[in-house]
């Protein structure tokens, strides 16, 4: 049985990722009082279920994830809400194993956009150009789903 601190920090986790979720989708926009609850419940969950070594390791991936997230923001090819979404998740998530969530995310983000253009084929654009927010990917929906298979995976092993 895992420890009430996981079960809490999971559900926490799970709350978030899904009001991230609902408002990436149905706004294409991920507040930035979500990107920072979501910093801070994982900075939280990571120093009350390790210690401030594990913690600190956490707000490093955070704020690397966020840096990253950003550049790429700059060259146009992903949300700012996003970017400032992925780095709050990474809090949740000591640095040593950013790479694994990266790699998740990817994958997931892969089978999402798939899925996403399978699904939407065939649908006619609701404005003339098909461009706007509407016609952008809720990319909060895949970073979501990796990053709450990471954190159940490390706190399960």
């Amino acid at each position: 049985m895992p420890e009430p601190t996981v079960i809490a920090g999971l559900s926490v986790l799970a709350a978030i990722t899904v009001i991230g979720c609902y408002l990436d989708i149905k706004y294409r926009r991920l507040p930035n009082w979500l990107c920072l609850a979501t910093a801070a419940g994982g900075l939280a969950y990571v120093l009350l279920s390790a210690d401030l070594n594990a913690a600190m390791l956490a707000a490093a991936h955070g704020a690397a994830a966020l840096v990253v997230g950003m550049v790429i923001f700059k060259f146009g090819m992903f949300g700012g809400g996003d970017a400032k979404f992925y780095g709050g998740l990474a809090c949740w998530i000591p640095i040593t194993k950013g790479f694994f969530l990266l790699a998740l995310a990817s994958a997931c983000t892969l089978v999402f956009v798939l899925v996403w253009f399978v699904a939407s084929a065939g649908k006619q654009k609701t404005d003339a150009g098909g461009g706007g927010k509407k016609a952008m990917l809720p990319f909060g929906v895949p970073i979501s789903i990796a990053s709450w298979i990471t954190v159940y995976l490390l706190s399960a092993g």
